[in-house]
């Protein structure tokens, strides 16, 4: 009993004190600059949202296993649907990558976790994201024995345009945080002209609105040879063709023989819209068909 009358705590072995009680936060952020900026971001940008890694715990939600999703397509398959060549989708079509990775399915959590990112400007759920999408490249690239050092990571850029409205280049940050966990560097080879939202534009239309939107800004070195396109959703894939394609056009013939092409994205959709509202949808299509027509009479690049 102690002096002020009140029974001590019980502790054994005898003489070992008590372990200090844990008053760091689960989502407490990381040393270092980003961890200063994500200090920012608590003590006076009031955030309202959890980290990804608190997120997925409360959700019970797990890491995806990588044979959930076809190697080549990035796309859900079953038990013993995909090989080498492919899965049902993909199988038989041209496609400018050899092997597309993917955190998982482009619905609950994670969809919300990338709207997050991409319009409230959560960079801390890209930095966490970017992290998981970065471990699962390293881990592939160990797998088929591709060296680190010539791995270079490209974001599928957004317009200048789109970018200033929502204030955070999402893939960049994703970008960078891929390059940190995978060992890579990043380089921002290629620009994009402001089109429609990929979104508001039907699916059959959706390979017309980025046809020509891709640019090459910056070449990449002669030590390149595997190169990742960084992309936060492939819902039908016209974006990361139509990237990929402007980014290989301006390889000479040995490059393309030496050079690896994978793409990543967080998610994949399954091909079904989600929206609340079908008429709004209707009408965000509609919209978004009109813009595209308006960019076909402008000249290529604008």
């Amino acid at each position: 009993m102690s002096d002020d009358g009140s029974q001590g705590e019980f502790r054994w072995p005898p003489g070992l004190d008590a372990p200090a009680p844990n008053t760091m936060p689960d989502d407490a952020p990381a040393p270092g600059r980003a961890g200063i900026w994500d200090a920012f971001e608590r003590t006076w940008l009031d955030p309202r949202a959890h980290s990804w890694q608190v997120r997925a715990r409360l959700e019970g939600l797990r890491p995806e296993d990588p044979s959930q999703a076809c190697p080549r397509c990035a796309a859900s398959v079953g038990p013993w649907e995909a090989d080498a060549d492919g899965c049902p989708a993909c199988r038989g079509t041209r496609l400018p990558w050899s092997h597309a990775i993917r955190l998982g399915v482009y619905d609950g959590a994670l969809r919300e976790a990338i709207h997050d990112l991409k319009f409230h400007r959560w960079r801390r759920t890209g930095r966490d994201l970017g992290r998981l999408l970065g471990e699962r490249i390293a881990r592939d690239r160990a797998r088929l024995g591709l060296d680190r050092m010539t791995l270079t990571l490209v974001p599928v850029p957004t317009s200048t345009r789109r970018r200033l409205a929502r204030g955070i280049d999402h893939t960049l940050v994703l970008s960078r945080s891929v390059a940190r966990a995978s060992g890579g560097r990043v380089v921002r080879a290629l620009t994009r002209a402001h089109r429609p939202e990929q979104w508001a534009v039907p699916p059959s239309e959706r390979g017309r609105n980025v046809a020509g939107a891709f640019r090459v800004r910056r070449r990449l070195g002669s030590g390149a040879s595997h190169i990742v396109l960084v992309d936060d959703i492939r819902t039908t894939g016209a974006t990361l063709r139509a990237s990929a394609r402007a980014l290989v056009a301006c390889w000479s013939r040995e490059e393309r023989a030496r050079r690896v092409l994978w793409v990543a994205t967080v998610g994949v959709s399954e091909g079904r819209e989600r929206r609340s509202d079908p008429t709004q949808m209707r009408i965000a299509c509609a919209r978004g068909a009109r813009e595209t027509e308006t960019h076909r009479k402008l000249p290529l690049g604008c």
